[in-house]
């Protein structure tokens, strides 16, 4: 089972046909939220039970835009964490 501490802010989401299809920018608890790209102002939802596979550090969901959701519509269930990638995060050899 995935767990949903898995998903971080970054990763890179991807289709069934692995066209890009944005990047996570929060976490909830049944869902997560992604935004298009940088500039790009459009930000969706997509369940976790949609996510097929986590390769490279990257998710693949089991189908393509069908997977995602309007935000709008979105079960708010809980807070949304801003989750930090674990590579960014300081190391002991660092706080000293």
């Amino acid at each position: 089972m995935l767990a949903r501490r898995s998903i971080q802010a970054g990763m890179i989401v991807r289709g069934a046909s692995r066209s890009r299809l944005g990047v996570v920018t929060g976490c909830a608890d049944l869902h997560f939220y992604l935004r298009k790209g940088l500039l790009n102002p459009e930000r969706h939802a997509a369940l976790y039970s949609e996510i097929a596979d986590l390769v490279g550090g990257e998710i693949i969901l089991r189908r393509g835009t069908e997977s995602l959701i309007d935000p709008s519509k979105a079960t708010h269930e809980g807070p949304v964490a801003h989750t930090k990638p674990i590579y960014s995060l300081p190391t002991a050899s660092a706080q000293s």
